[in-house]
């Protein structure tokens, strides 16, 4: 509550802040070659977002894979200056939702109107409905279309921005394990066996396919709000049209306003319907894109299990990679 006072202020973290911290570091010095994601819940949120600028080196911010949390109180002020600096390094990789009918993350509004520019990763606004109070903080007034997290329009362009970066980085650190694993494979010093030049090129390709469908699916969520914006607009365009008639013509019987409308081809079906169904012909053609790269992405999937299941070698290389 003190950091609504003095958002800058620099305060002392709790127990479990410290605690999640050199849990954190402690796991990543066991494996020092393994990325690592971090997810917390209320106050597991708040102990992440502590840990993570805790981070005792600059090589371990870079094994942070992605951060998720959810419902937590804003941990920024209880952070050093030192640490302020490393989190917002993985500003990019931290999701931090938040539903602001809970009333347990606190510390993200000023006024209750500004964001406050002091907080941990991105903020992402859940597009919530009203339950009872405990509910709403265990996630169940969070809503989803299609498997996706609604979330509000404060939020949605920043959303689609950081999940496109998110996945991008995902491909990126893909390609750097896929160049580690053929080193592996030709140290052996028999070469590539064909199985293994399959399996790398196809991993490869499917981590291309995969940005590929993400980045469709980003442009096709922007034509499809163009689209349907183009239907408002011609349906509010034959509506405002067929009002100013009708205060020009206030004398006239309602059929004659259309006629004098149709006179010079201004119609229902030529302002609205037609356009409409090309829009939405133009939206079906987005969506069977959009199907095709997953029908892709899932072949590909397919035949990368197939040829590690047929060659028990690679299976083995790769179990011990």
């Amino acid at each position: 509550m003190e950091s609504f006072k003095h958002p800058q202020a620099v305060l002392p973290p709790t127990r479990q802040m410290k605690s999640t911290a050199q849990s954190l570091n402690r796991a990543m010095d066991k494996y020092p070659n393994a990325m690592f994601d971090a997810y917390g819940h209320s106050q597991a949120s708040s102990n992440i977002q502590y840990a993570l600028g805790a981070l005792d080196s600059q090589e371990k911010v870079d094994r942070i894979h992605g951060a998720f949390v959810y419902q937590g109180p804003n941990a920024y002020s209880m952070m050093s200056l030192g640490q302020r600096a490393r989190v917002a390094q993985l500003k990019e990789r931290i999701f931090n939702f938040v539903d602001e009918k809970d009333i347990v993350p606190i510390g993200y509004r000023l006024l209750e109107v500004h964001v406050n520019p002091f907080h941990v990763g991105t903020l992402i606004f859940v597009d919530s409905s009203e339950v009872d109070i405990m509910a709403q903080h265990m996630w169940d007034g969070y809503r989803f279309a299609k498997g996706e997290v609604k979330v509000t329009k404060e939020s949605l362009e920043q959303f689609r921005k950081l999940k496109q970066g998110y996945i991008e980085y995902q491909m990126s650190n893909q390609l750097r394990a896929l160049e580690q694993l053929r080193k592996k494979f030709v140290a052996s010093g028999s070469g590539l066996s064909s199985n293994e030049k399959i399996y790398l090129d196809s991993t490869q390709a499917l981590s291309i396919v995969s940005i590929a469908s993400i980045d469709f699916d980003v442009l096709m969520m922007d034509l499809l709000k163009l689209y349907q914006d183009g239907i408002k607009e011609q349906e509010k365009l034959w509506e405002e049209t067929v009002r100013k008639v009708r205060e020009f013509g206030d004398s006239l019987e309602e059929w004659e306003v259309y006629e004098a409308l149709e006179e010079v081809g201004f119609t229902h079906e030529a302002i609205v319907a037609f356009p409409t169904q090309l829009y939405q012909h133009k939206i079906r053609q987005v969506k069977q894109m959009s199907e095709k790269f997953k029908s892709l992405e899932h072949e590909i999937k397919v035949k990368i299990s197939e040829i590690v299941a047929r060659d028990q070698e690679l299976a083995q290389q790769l179990k011990s990679s």
